[in-house]
This record gives structure tokens, C-alpha cells and sequence, in this order.
């Protein structure tokens, strides 16, 4: 009733769209498929509903692009449909099978009918050459790239205005190199997922949250939001409401398992009533075997299903170096949410309008913060991380994070953003490095450094800096999470510089740095990084 921050106009009642259908006596209800990408084969079940015909069976007619692709005839309960030259789907061939089903007496005449569509893909998991594990769609590893998209609208809040403007806003988002989209505690009207099934653009889907916070009521329904700290808490839920969340959880994966986009299955979100965790997490791996389990996005992390997953803002950042995530798909499931004002497209101009990190003094200040998060996430697929989720599709109210404004005008075209995210889907998840100058991750390195300005010209390769003290880095406070501090450190600035001498590499510079605030990183007195807000890893 009183939005702000990310808490945003309260919505009841029915938004989505609501009909009645005459059917007959006999008739199709539902159809669940499966598929075998090895044999080529599509298993339909039809779940029937009306009083049973003798001899009744099940004809399936399969279709791709108008050509003929394969027929079977069987029961209804299970019929297995062979099809010939199986195309496959992924993000860049989203090979669709149309189908016609058939509902016959025993005679052989048609009692119903239905339409409906099938993929060919497999999703799944598989290690690299480094021993990080990676998603795999049809035997092949792929990074899943995708926003933040909660699907909200300035006139309906959760009730898009039309089906061309939800199909707008996936054209965009695959116009600009993503792959995928994580739908954020929202389940969407079925078919905003069947344009996803037909651009091909992969889907995280999360169970809808309850509560916000410790704060909720009843008290001690939601736990602390620990991420991925050790030892987490559970909230208190009494039977009968988790036997409710496991219904509501139950009955969103039977309405969309069979949408070929949705590749992952999220319960939890950043502790938001998250309750039961290791039952929870039994329930959704045993419920759908075929799709990877993110028991909580965010955390809090229990060991259960296939997912680690890290939010960090305004960079990306997850702690790689904890073996205790090496048997987990290892993925930054919200970052950036880099803010941008666009007059004559806020919500409410007299109310604060935030982004993560602070709003930029310009557009070209934030595509050097959106290039510089998209950089820090490649070095992180090449330290074993698998996904990445960059906050947001939209503006939504007073949040102007978004790639649109929230009455989806753009901030930037597409074709700004796909060569950056296009180097983002081609870095290697595996790379070999040499170090050159080594960081104080693993063992402290020695600096020179000084916390009085020492005015113009320090960075110049021939500055003086005899009078400046040596000491072990990493420079903080021993309260500076995730790092190796060897030399404490609390003023508002420093100045450092480190001598060495290389050789001329034989491949790519990769320069690695941890930072708390703005930090400028010269070589013989040329600028080569300036960075802003904070990382939390290496």
C-alpha cells in the first residue's frame, strides 16, 4: 500500500486471464511429454477426463515447419512417438514439433481433439577441464546469460496490457545476446513462455515468495538473509502452510514443465520464507528430475540440489575459492542494477528514483559501469562460474535499474549490448594463467604505499617514492569479508606501487584486483583500470 525501494504496489485478485471451454463428454485434459534426444523419440501422456470408451486410443501427428515429422497410435496413458531426422532445440535453432492429437473410439472415429507443440532438448551437467561444473544443454556446455525480469507494468502492475508487449520485451532482451531470462517470483501467463519456446530463449523460474524479511509477520517465518554463509537458519512454518507451499510449488511446475524454455527450477529466493530448506529441496529434485534445482537464489545456502548461487551488486562477485560449492553448479544469480534516469519516463518524479551503487553523472559513465560488471563476470566464468543474472529487464516504480524504462522505452539499443555480451558468451570457462605479478590472495605480496597525497606524478614509473613505507598487502580492516588482510588499513584513500620486471607475454593481460570503493590502476604511468563502488572477490 506505501511502495518503495524494491517493495512495490501491493496486487490482489484475479490478473490473469480467467475462461470457460465446452468440451466433450470424453476429453482431452492435459498432455505431458518427455523426450529422448538419443533415440528421437517424444513419450505423450494424455490425462483424460469423462466417463472411459471402450478401446479408446491416442493418435499423434507431428509436424515441424509444415513437414511431416511422425505419427504413432497407442494408448493414452503411454504413447511413444518416434520422430525422423530429430532437430534439436537450444537458443540458437528453437526447433518447435507441432502436434495434432487425437482421442479415437474404438471404432477408429475422433471423440476430441487438441493442438499443442514439443522439443527435442536435454538439460544437464557436466564438469570442465578445471573441475568446475558447468550446465549442459544437448551434451554441450552452455553459460546461461539472461536479466532480472519481474514482469511489471506502470498501467496493470502484474497484468501485462497485451501479448505483443510481453513478446516485446523477450525480442529486446534476445536482440541484445541474452539467453536466458530468470522470471523472478512471478509465473507469467503461459504465452509469454510460448514465445520463449519459439525464439528460443531459456527460462529460470522461481517459486513466488512469501514474506520480505525477518520482519515479516508471523515473527519468525522468514530467517536472517545469510547468503552463503555456513550454518544458516530456517524459518518456522507450521504444517499446514508448507503443505500449501508445496502445493502451489507442485502445481506451478505441472502447468509449465512442459514449456522446452524453462531449464531451471528456483523455490527460494534471498530467505524470503524460506522454511524447510532440505525437505524443500528433496521435494523439488524428486518432483522434476529432468531440470537443475536453485534451492534458494541468493541463498541462504543448504547443501541440496544442483545450484550455489550468489547475489552481488553493484559487481558480480561469488566466493570461488570455498571448496565447499565445488560439488554445485557455482552462479551469480543477481548483480549490476546499474540506475539511469530517462525524463518523461520516471513513475513518480517526486519520489527517490535508485539504482545499485549510486545513479551516474551520465549515460557514458553508465555503460563504463555496465562494461566494467560484464568484464568482472568473465573472469569469473573463467574461475568456474557457470550463470550470471544482470538486474533488470525494467524500471519498475522508483527502481531505474532497468535496460528499459519502466514504460519500456530503451536506455540503450540492443545493438549496444550484444558485442559486449556476445565477448561475454564466447570466454572461454576454462583458462590456463601465468601469473606475471601475483596478488596477496594466496600469500602476501609486498608494497610501498602512503595514505598522504603525494601530489601530481606518483604514478610515473620514475617517481620517488624512498620516503613511502613498505609493507605485506592485502591493506583493510580485519572486518573486510572474503580477504586476506596483511596490513591494517582505515584511512579514506591510499596510494600503492610495486616495481617488477616481465618479459612480453605471449597471450592476453588479465589484470585481477580486489577493491572497497573507487580505485585507479596505472602502468608506467598509463591508466589501465578505474573502477567504482566495490567487488567482494578477486
Amino acid at each position: 500500500l506505501k511502495p518503495n525501494g524494491i517493495w512495490y504496489t501491493r496486487v490482489s485478485g484475479i490478473w490473469q486471464s480467467v475462461w470457460m471451454e465446452e468440451v466433450n463428454a470424453r476429453s482431452i485434459d492435459d498432455l505431458d511429454f518427455a523426450c529422448d534426444i538419443k533415440t528421437g523419440t517424444v513419450s505423450i501422456k494424455a490425462n483424460l477426463s469423462g466417463t472411459a470408451v471402450a478401446d479408446e486410443k491416442l493418435r499423434v501427428t507431428a509436424t515441424i515447419k509444415g513437414e511431416a515429422a511422425g505419427s504413432a497410435e497407442g494408448s493414452p496413458g503411454n504413447l511413444s512417438l518416434k520422430i525422423a531426422q530429430p532437430r534439436l532445440w537450444s537458443p540458437d535453432t528453437p526447433n518447435l514439433y507441432d502436434l495434432k492429437v487425437e482421442l479415437l473410439d474404438g471404432t477408429g472415429k475422433v471423440i476430441d481433439s487438441a493442438k499443442s507443440y514439443t522439443a527435442l532438448r536435454e538439460l544437464g551437467k557436466a564438469k570442465d577441464q578445471n573441475g568446475n561444473w558447468r550446465f549442459t544443454l544437448n551434451g554441450k556446455p552452455i553459460f546461461h546469460w539472461g536479466p532480472l525480469d519481474q514482469g511489471w507494468w506502470p498501467d496493470g502492475l502484474l497484468t501485462p496490457p497485451s501479448e505483443a508487449a510481453m513478446n516485446s520485451d523477450i525480442d529486446y532482451l534476445k536482440a541484445a545476446g541474452f539467453n536466458m531470462i530468470r522470471k523472478h517470483i512471478k509465473v507469467e501467463p503461459r504465452r509469454y513462455y510460448y514465445h520463449c519456446d519459439k525464439v528460443g530463449m531459456m527460462m529460470w523460474q522461481d517459486q513466488v515468495s512469501m514474506g520480505y524479511g525477518p520482519d515479516t509477520e508471523p515473527k519468525g517465518s522468514n530467517p536472517n538473509w545469510t547468503r552463503l554463509a555456513p550454518d544458516p537458519k530456517d524459518g518456522e512454518w507450521p504444517n499446514e502452510a508448507h503443505e500449501q507451499f508445496v502445493t502451489e510449488y507442485k502445481r506451478m511446475v505441472d502447468h509449465l514443465r512442459d514449456q522446452p524454455c524453462i531449464v531451471v527450477w528456483s523455490p527460494f529466493n534471498e530467505a524470503w520464507g524460506q522454511h524447510r530448506t532440505m525437505e524443500t529441496g528433496k521435494m523439488a529434485v524428486a518432483y522434476d528430475k529432468t531440470r537443475p534445482i536453485n534451492i534458494a537464489s541468493g541463498g541462504n545456502f543448504w547443501p541440496i540440489g544442483d545450484i550455489a548461487d550468489e547475489h552481488a551488486y553493484p559487481d558480480p562477485g561469488f566466493p570461488v575459492d570455498q571448496k565447499r560449492f565445488n560439488d554445485y553448479l557455482k552462479v551469480v544469480g543477481e548483480f549490476g542494477g546499474h540506475g539511469w534516469p530517462v525524463k518523461g519516463h520516471l513513475w513518480d518524479t517526486t519520489k527517490e528514483n535508485w539504482g545499485y551503487g549510486g545513479l551516474p553523472k551520465s549515460l557514458d559513465e553508465w555503460k563504463e559501469r555496465y562494461t566494467k560488471s560484464i568484464n568482472v563476470l568473465r573472469g569469473l566464468r573463467r574461475q568456474g562460474i557457470s550463470a550470471g543474472v544482470y538486474t533488470q529487464t525494467t524500471d519498475v516504480e522508483g527502481e531505474i535499474n532497468g535496460l528499459l524504462t519502466y514504460d519500456r522505452e530503451e536506455k540503450v539499443p540492443a545493438s549496444w549490448l550484444k558485442p559486449l555480451h556476445d565477448q561475454l558468451l564466447a570466454t572461454p570457462d576454462a583458462s590456463t594463467y601465468t601469473p606475471i605479478l601475483a596478488t596477496s590472495e594466496d600469500s602476501a605480496q609486498e608494497w610501498k604505499f602512503t595514505t598522504d597525497n603525494p601530489g601530481e606524478g606518483w604514478e610515473a614509473a620514475n617517481f620517488n617514492d624512498k620516503e613511502w613505507k613498505k609493507a605485506k598487502g592485502a591493506f583493510g580492516t580485519k572486518e573486510t569479508n572474503n580477504a586476506k588482510i596483511g596490513t591494517e588499513w582505515s584511512s579514506s584513500e591510499i596510494w600503492l606501487r610495486r616495481e617488477f620486471n616481465a618479459s612480453k607475454p605471449k597471450g592476453n593481460l588479465t589484470l585481477r584486483i580486489r577493491h572497497d570503493e573507487d580505485a585507479e590502476v596505472y602502468l608506467n604511468g598509463i591508466q589501465i583500470g578505474r573502477f567504482n563502488s566495490h567487488i567482494g572477490n578477486y
